[in-house]
């Protein structure tokens, strides 16, 4: 059952591509689900390399209401662990999802949505991103905001069918490549918006790099189509 859904997916997804215009879409789609296929399986592999990575990175930072220096990095290695383990589940789960998602549209980017990893690849420095900066409240801001586009993208996803259908019809009288945009388009607002929702908890990457939503809400479509 779970083999038959797959291959109704990547045929949905490849028929998409069809209709595409070369300079469009069509023309990056191997390259973007190589992209996200790749940065996925190396998240996923290597999720536990944070733990050591933030040790090492809280130590060099040490904790600034602590004056004795040795004292200072000590405590900041022991927050790196502690984030480390947050991360390192973010990274891996979001590496999961990228892997077993190659083929879905992703957002334009996750600005304003989630935690932020550090950077694109465990191993790599980054920016540290605090939740208390500028202040808690704006700090915490993005990781219920990711909880709640997930929930919005379940729930508004099959909107992207009819949608679609309607505003190709209206554009260029083409009903069939709308089904199959829509139909797309509406799997990936559904995979997209169940990861959301089930990591919101858990930091994420900042970028994207699987092929892009034409607008990232799930009915904007219709809104188009009904103007």
């Amino acid at each position: 059952m779970m083999c038959r859904r797959v291959l109704a997916i990547v045929l949905i997804v490849f028929v998409s591509f069809a209709f595409m215009p070369v300079e469009g879409y069509a023309g990056s789609a191997v390259q973007s689900m190589g992209d996200k296929a790749s940065r996925g399986l190396v998240n996923t592999l290597t999720g536990f390399m944070e733990i050591p990575a933030q040790a090492v990175k809280g130590a060099n930072r040490g904790v600034s209401m602590i004056d004795n220096k040795p004292t200072s990095h000590t405590a900041g290695m022991l927050l790196g662990v502690m984030r480390g383990v947050s991360h390192g589940a973010g990274r891996t789960a979001s590496g999961v999802s990228d892997l077993a998602g190659f083929w879905a549209a992703d957002y334009s980017n996750n600005d304003g949505y989630g935690q932020m990893l550090d950077a694109e690849y465990s191993w790599e420095d980054g920016t540290y991103h605090s939740l208390t900066e500028p202040n808690l409240m704006d700090g915490i801001k993005p990781i219920p905001m990711k909880g709640i586009r997930g929930i919005e993208n379940v729930v508004l996803s099959p909107l992207a069918i009819p949608g679609h259908t309607m505003l190709s019809a209206k554009e260029d009288g083409n009903v069939v490549k709308g089904l199959f945009m829509g139909s797309w388009y509406g799997v990936s607002h559904l995979y997209d918006g169940a990861m959301d929702a089930a990591t919101f908890l858990l930091p994420n990457p900042e970028n994207t790099v699987g092929m892009k939503f034409k607008n990232d809400k799930p009915y904007y479509a219709m809104e188009e189509a009904l103007k």
